[in-house]
């Protein structure tokens, strides 16, 4: 097993150290990023009253990381993010006015240990004296989502201005990071003679955390005389 691990190494470009086992490598890598954004915007007269309004973004991604000389020691995250919006304007008489607002947010990302199969299979291999080889991380899977619903009256009454409403949030978060073996050789000896410092295994299987929060207010700005006004309001 260690000498398919060690096979994965590149042979030294470099020169030897006081060991023999051991040369110099280097080299040059760069760190791909891939991304695309789509953009969309609506505005709709509904009627003389009502004035729709919606955006969208969207950004795919894909993100290549170097974290390491051996074979397949990528991580690979492909990601997407989106948000959008949905706005609705009500002009319930000249001086009561509603606004509602919806919005969605989300985050969706699996960075992979390695783009290939086999690596991802194998544990991650921990030499003291040199590099590792193996993959360069975890498997982690992300998926998170925001709904945010949002309703503001605006009633104009002599000398006082009322605004009354309240804001929904439901969050929802989902993650996992997969399960990766990990055997660690504090040296080279040790690695030849398949005599591991340690072996284990880490990671959690995918969870989901839930939240609401609620946010209600009521605002009153009232004008007692021409340079007087009192804000006054209540926020819960």
């Amino acid at each position: 097993v260690i000498q398919t691990e060690l096979s994965q190494l590149p042979l030294p470009n470099g020169p030897i150290t006081s060991d023999p086992n051991f040369g110099n490598y280097t080299i040059g890598v760069s760190n791909p990023l891939t991304e695309n954004t789509y953009m969309g915007k609506i505005d709709a007269m509904l009627s003389k009253v009502n004035h729709l309004s919606g955006r969208i973004n969207v950004n795919k991604n894909l993100t290549d990381t170097v974290f390491g000389v051996a074979t397949g020691q990528i991580q690979s995250a492909p990601g997407i993010m989106v948000l959008a919006m949905l706005d609705d304007t009500y002009t319930i008489t000249p001086k009561l006015l509603n606004d509602a607002t919806f919005n969605y947010n989300r985050f969706h990302v699996d960075p992979l240990s390695s783009p290939d199969e086999d690596i991802r299979n194998e544990p991650i291999v921990n030499y003291g004296e040199g590099a590792g080889t193996g993959p360069g991380l975890f498997n982690i899977l992300i998926a998170n989502n925001s709904f945010t619903y949002q309703d503001i009256a605006t009633w104009v009454h002599g000398h006082q201005q009322i605004k009354f409403g309240g804001t929904v949030v439901r969050n929802q978060v989902n993650k996992e990071l997969g399960f990766q073996m990990i055997a660690t050789f504090l040296t080279f000896a040790q690695a030849q003679q398949n005599q591991a410092f340690s072996d284990s295994t880490l990671g959690f299987p995918r969870f989901g955390l839930r939240n609401t929060y609620y946010d209600l207010f009521f605002q009153d700005d009232y004008q007692l005389r021409p340079r007087l006004t009192l804000n006054l309001g209540l926020r819960y």
